[in-house]
Order: structure tokens, then sequence, then C-alpha cells
């Protein structure tokens, strides 16, 4: 009978402190966040709204669209001919191509090479072709286009992982 009743009271104790401590991760929000189920761990301030959703799509949208802007007004290297300051056809094709457009105002992109006299040559032969094609005070700079030809998520995280968000530029002039 006795070994009957501590059985009994060794059940009760296992159930009693089960349910206990059920109730308390219950009632804490299961743990270390909170107490009533509030998450007191969450990233947001109280009372923060969550953006709605396709701002993030709309926002990386709108960079794309601003990169492809500037990338009409970017030369890269394929727009000169070989290791030389002469701009290819292509690339008095795309200078008039932009001016027509109307986006002849903007700043002005020169891919850079290693070679820094190259580099300067190549800002003199387009500054010279813009302002003979009727620009007034052209702004071009030897600088990395900022408009990568990556697939989105590639593209992001790539420029995530560079450390910067815009191009490294070095004006000359």
């Amino acid at each position: 009978m006795l070994s009957k009743m501590s059985y009994q009271i060794k059940s009760f104790t296992k159930v009693f402190f089960f349910g206990l401590a059920f109730s308390i991760s219950i009632l804490s929000g299961c743990g270390t966040c909170g107490w009533f189920g509030v998450n007191r761990c969450n990233e947001f301030e109280n009372g923060a709204v969550p953006a709605p959703a396709g701002t993030k799509v709309a926002q990386w949208e709108a960079i794309q669209v601003a990169r492809a802007m500037e990338d009409q007004t970017s030369l890269y290297q394929a727009n000169f001919i070989g290791s030389t300051a002469a701009l290819s056809p292509s690339g008095k094709e795309k200078m008039a191509r932009a001016i027509r457009s109307g986006l002849g105002f903007q700043k002005w992109i020169v891919q850079p090479t290693e070679n820094l006299q190259l580099n300067r040559l190549r800002l003199i032969q387009v500054t010279d072709r813009l302002e003979m094609m009727g620009l007034e005070d052209p702004i071009v700079e030897i600088s990395d286009p900022t408009a990568i030809g990556l697939p989105g998520p590639l593209a992001e995280s790539a420029i995530s992982n560079s450390g910067r968000t815009g191009s490294r530029a070095t004006a000359i002039r």
C-alpha cells in the first residue's frame, strides 16, 4: 500500500512540475523574449509599421533605372579604339544618341585604364567631342561606372559586398 502511494506521489510530482514548466514557458513568451507572449526581442521599435509589400522591389527598380540612365553617359574601354584615346564608331554613336535623347547634360563617365596618361587623353578627347557637339562645359570624369551588368540578386550582393554604393570617382578636370 505504501509503495502504491509513493508511486502516486511521484507521478503527481512529475505531472505537476511538467505542467508548471509548460505554463511558465507559455506565459513568458517561450523563454527569454518576454512575458505573456509579448516578444521583447524584436528588431523594431514599439509602434513601428513594416514597409508595404513591394517596397524593396520598388527601391531596387529605382536604383536600376538611375544606373541605366547613368550608363547612357558612360564610356567603356570598348568605346575606344584599342589602347588609344580615339573614340570608336560605337562610342561616337553612343555620345550622339545620349545628346539627342537629352541626357548630354549629365555627368559623363569614362572607364579607367591602368595607364594614367591614357586616362587623361581620353578625358580630353571626350570633353572636346562633347563641346564640338554643342554642350557647354561638360562634366567628364574618370571613374568606374556604377551600372553593373549582373542579374538583380547577384548585383545586389556585389554592391553590398563591395563596401561602396557609388562610383569610385577621380575627377581630373
